[in-house]
């Protein structure tokens, strides 16, 4: 494939170094990616920069709650103040305030994101049904 740059090289297979600075810490990481053997310009997949934003967000959730670390996590996982605030029961002036440090971020909230950063479909599916519980038959049959 051909440099989209300078529109002279070949892409070659390689591994790209990433660094994302957030709340203090410094998380590095080798990417797949391909780099032009004529002007060395890299690039990598964005699922896979994705894949990194969302391993770092894992990070973050477990060690103490930080607004920067919330609020990195909630864009790592996609999330907007307002959509975020609808599974966690609160308000996007809420999330803005934990995410600004104006307010001490709820500990129920953090660890709920943290699941989220865990695994986002189980927990964000979970968050749905206790938010619009399902009625259940007054029989059902359980297998074991």
């Amino acid at each position: 494939m051909m440099c989209i740059v300078c529109k002279k090289g070949s892409m070659l297979p390689t591994t790209i170094a990433h660094r994302l600075e957030v709340a203090g810490h410094t998380f590095t990481a080798m990417l797949p990616g391909a780099r032009c053997n004529a002007c060395g310009e890299g690039q990598t997949r964005g699922q896979d920069l994705e894949a990194f934003e969302l391993a770092v967000a894992r990070l973050l959730m477990s060690a103490a709650p930080s607004a920067e670390a919330f609020r990195f996590t909630r864009k790592a996982l996609g999330y907007s103040g307002k959509v975020l605030g609808g599974l966690l029961g609160t308000t996007v002036e809420t999330i803005s305030r934990w995410e600004t440090g104006r307010h001490p971020i709820d500990r129920q909230a953090w660890a709920l994101v943290g699941l989220l950063a865990q695994d986002k479909l189980k927990t964000e599916a979970a968050l749905k049904d206790a938010a619009e519980p399902r009625l259940l038959a007054a029989e059902v049959a359980v297998t074991v």
